[in-house]
């Protein structure tokens, strides 16, 4: 069997600190690429494809140190990520892919898809939002709360984010939690200064 190679951003030990998975010790994988363009976004180091580094994906396994792997990015499916999907989980890890939902999620389905909708910068893509084990909204106004219905009609969890760390972005996410009865994600280790 042939391995594809993928660019990759930077490989990590951390903890998973936001979604359902919160708590959780894990191997980042963070690709390289992203054509969405988020204004907040906090890893502008990954829009150019053409940077990074390429890597096997034999070799980006041997580098996951823990049982739970987050493939992140950059937006992960804008490579082809399912044979590395199928060799972590043949070697007992759990996977969970954090996207954009703007590509197609092309990956086994025993990985956990989190998608963070961004569809104020890039049209979402229908089977990305059928796909998605839970939806990771980022809030940052008041007509964003009122747009959750559309993730809600999908059935997956619900975690709502502030977009900065303000009084404002919190009460934002929980006045969303309560009318869409979801839960609030907060980016905890942005207060741990983990990455």
């Amino acid at each position: 069997m042939l391995c594809n190679s993928l660019k990759i951003n930077e490989i990590f030990d951390s903890i998973q600190f936001e979604g359902g998975f919160c708590g959780t010790p894990a191997t980042f994988i963070r690709l390289q690429g992203c054509s969405v363009g988020c204004s907040f976004c906090d890893t502008k180091k990954t829009w150019n494809s053409q940077d990074g580094n390429l890597f096997a994906v034999q070799e980006i396994c041997r580098q996951v140190n823990c049982n739970h792997v987050v493939i992140t990015g950059g937006e992960p499916f804008e490579q082809d990520i399912f044979e590395l999907c199928e060799l972590l989980l043949s070697f007992g890890k759990t996977v969970q892919i954090e996207t954009s939902g703007t590509v197609e999620c092309d990956v086994p389905d025993d990985v956990f898809v989190t998608l963070s909708p961004k569809h104020k910068y890039k049209k979402l893509i229908p089977q990305a939002l059928e796909r998605a084990n839970e939806f990771k909204i980022v809030l940052g106004k008041e007509q964003d709360v009122n747009d959750v219905d559309v993730f809600k009609r999908h059935g997956s969890a619900l975690w709502f984010q502030p977009m900065s760390r303000t009084k404002k972005g919190l009460d934002l996410c929980i006045k969303a939690a309560k009318i869409h009865d979801g839960r609030i994600s907060i980016q905890t280790h942005t207060y741990l200064g983990l990455d």
